[in-house]
């Protein structure tokens, strides 16, 4: 296991942090320098004035934009998060204002492990924040933290291993889901099986189970257990843009003729069901604005109630989108009031009339 430190540092003054952290280790300590290959027991940490990302193994500097808001945590955990995916571990401590937590939330949609200091923080803006999201596993001071990182790196089946069944696990499994629907009524049998198998391994994880037997028990006789089991499987993994070449296919084919079969008098309504926390509505709705512009026509674009906790913000994204919508580096998505003006906060259903959409101009 190896650690990244990133802190809120001033751009243009130096840090003795990696020096400090030296005195209280026997790891080695790195101020990361260009690109670093990262190795296990090792602590990384981020020098001033710079963004850190990780692809792969690779940490990489970025000069820290100026004039905008900086959320060098989210940043790093949003790309923790598509580089490790189930094996991501994010940790929130003392801070200010929000940073974190939605870097916390794609490393728990990605199916890692994710912690957050309790009241013990000096500053609690940032934990208490990741906290309220709702996606954070644990919340414990430093020291019972850092006892919970060495049990996790300790133990007998970690979670790239869960991936691949072993002969006599698939019973176990079967019998935990049957658990699952007796409590929520929800089938997950055909569910993808290595997204089930990471899911069960990080909740085995969370409850201290080695053996998948004795995971299938508790949740057999818990019905707590097999609730958050059920919430862990329905995790929304979502961004801006998530699926670029869905998007074109979207302005190849179909906005041309929603745009030409539309009359002037009335909204276009685009149902997006299932959309999480609203990153796939809001670029539905910007997408089509595009289009509507270039061709000289404004619409209204309309979708379901599940972006509430969207509105007015400013989300990292992990693709190239079009200049307009960028107004941040790294490239950032603003629902600023343009695209924002462009959405409908309801609650409804596909399969109801089509008057039972709610009736206002926003």
């Amino acid at each position: 296991m190896a650690f990244v430190v990133v802190p809120h540092l001033q751009p243009d003054h130096p840090s003795a942090l990696a020096e400090i952290l030296a005195r209280s280790t026997s790891m080695p300590v790195v101020q990361i320098a260009s690109e670093q290959v990262i190795e296990p027991n090792t602590i990384y940490v981020l020098p001033p004035g710079h963004d850190l990302t990780i692809q792969d193994s690779t940490l990489t500097l970025e000069q820290r934009a100026q004039g905008v808001p900086h959320h060098p945590v989210d940043l790093f955990f949003r790309s923790l998060a598509e580089a490790r995916r189930h094996l991501a571990i994010g940790v929130v401590l003392s801070g200010t204002a929000t940073d974190g937590t939605l870097g916390v939330r794609a490393i728990k949609g990605a199916g890692g492990i994710t912690f957050a200091q309790d009241d013990s923080a000096r500053q609690t803006s940032m934990p208490h924040s990741a906290i309220a999201d709702g996606f954070v596993d644990f919340v414990l001071p430093p020291p019972e933290i850092a006892a919970e990182l060495v049990r996790i790196s300790q133990s007998p089946r970690p979670l790239q291993t869960m991936a691949a069944p072993l002969p006599d696990e698939d019973e176990a499994v079967a019998d935990t889901l049957q658990s699952v629907k007796r409590e929520t009524g929800v089938d997950f049998t055909d569910y993808k099986a290595g997204t089930l198998r990471r899911r069960i391994a990080r909740r085995m994880l969370l409850n201290h189970t080695d053996r998948i037997q004795d995971y299938a028990d508790r949740v057999r006789t818990t019905a707590a257990e097999a609730r958050a089991l059920h919430d862990d499987l329905l995790i929304g993994v979502t961004s801006f843009f998530r699926d670029p070449e869905s998007f074109d296919a979207l302005t190849r084919t179909a906005f041309q003729r929603i745009i030409e079969a539309e009359r002037d008098a009335e909204p276009i309504r685009v149902w997006v069901l299932g959309c999480s926390t609203g990153e796939e509505a809001y670029s539905i709705a910007i997408a089509l604005t595009e289009y509507a512009d270039a061709a000289r026509r404004q619409r209204h674009c309309r979708s379901s109630r599940a972006m509430s906790t969207r509105r007015a913000s400013r989300s990292p994204v992990q693709v190239p989108i079009r200049q307009k919508f960028l107004r941040t580096s790294p490239p950032r998505v603003s629902t600023g009031s343009s695209s924002r003006s462009t959405i409908t906060i309801g609650s409804s259903s596909p399969f109801e009339t089509r008057a039972s959409f709610p009736a206002t101009t926003r």
